[in-house]
């Protein structure tokens, strides 16, 4: 059946890959952490206009 988004993102990634994700992200630079800000922001930005278009 399709996958509870909660369920996914609680146990979708094990340890060692959520690990590898914190500190791909806290051990990035600034420039990288704002760009990936940015990112999400847009990304964000552009599901919410399609979700209340």
């Amino acid at each position: 059946g399709p996958v509870d988004l909660s369920t996914f993102l609680n146990h979708g990634l094990s340890d060692n890959e959520m690990r590898d994700l914190s500190v791909t992200f806290y051990g990035s630079s600034a420039i990288n952490r704002q760009k990936l800000g940015l990112l999400a922001l847009s990304s964000a930005t552009l599901i919410l206009s399609l979700v209340l278009a």
